[in-house]
């Protein structure tokens, strides 16, 4: 499994093939490249690994983005030995700031997460971990652009939403839906002046007006 991945890794460098899940991160590269948008800013809550599974990437190769990769677990120091030029935070993001505990599953950290009935029945350990608010990294990292935010913390996406004061309006917002949380997030993301411009199969991508 690791020689398969060390390969897709190798392919995703080269810009052959999609890193995304679902090929979000084509979908992204295409819209700002359209637009001529070079040197933007993200904020990845979320955001896995550096290169393998990841929607900023191809931005940062292709067209020289930047920005905050914010990851809960020890996986954060692959960002600081392959993004040492983006602020990477180990910390969870939500609607409030202070120690929080995530249900972590070892063989797949990409699904753990914070009380999450799906998790509980598949982790192995919980770990307790600081979480802030998505307005104090904004704040505390002087953020005074954001081209895209990407949320994907396997259901707890609203808090995220909730706990930010919109100081600093995101152009793009790619975030993860389901079902059940389809239209609580649409109808949020709608009031504050966003509209839903393209879906995958997991995610779906707001643009505001």
């Amino acid at each position: 499994m690791r020689f398969i991945q060390k390969i897709i890794e190798r392919l995703n460098i080269s810009g052959k093939v999609s890193q995304s899940f679902y090929g979000e991160d084509i979908l992204l590269w295409r819209y700002f490249k359209d637009r001529n948008i070079r040197n933007g800013f993200f904020i990845d809550v979320g955001a896995y690994h550096p290169k393998f599974c990841n929607n900023t990437w191809r931005l940062r190769k292709k067209l020289g983005f930047t920005g905050i990769n914010i990851e809960p677990t020890d996986r954060i120091e692959l960002f600081r030995e392959y993004r040492a030029n983006d602020i990477n935070l180990k910390c969870a993001v939500g609607l409030t700031s202070g120690v929080v505990e995530l249900n972590y599953v070892t063989n797949e950290p990409g699904v753990s997460g914070k009380n999450q009935s799906k998790m509980v029945q598949t982790a192995d350990k919980k770990i307790k971990v600081w979480q802030m608010t998505l307005t104090e990294i904004v704040k505390e990292n002087n953020v005074t652009k954001i081209d895209l935010l990407d949320i994907d913390i396997e259901g707890t996406e609203m808090e995220v939403l909730r706990g930010y004061d919109w100081s600093v309006m995101p152009r793009l917002i790619l975030i993860e839906e389901d079902k059940d949380k389809d239209l609580m997030i649409h109808k949020f993301l709608t009031i504050l002046g966003y509209d839903k411009i393209a879906r995958t199969l997991n995610n779906a991508l707001y643009e505001y007006k």
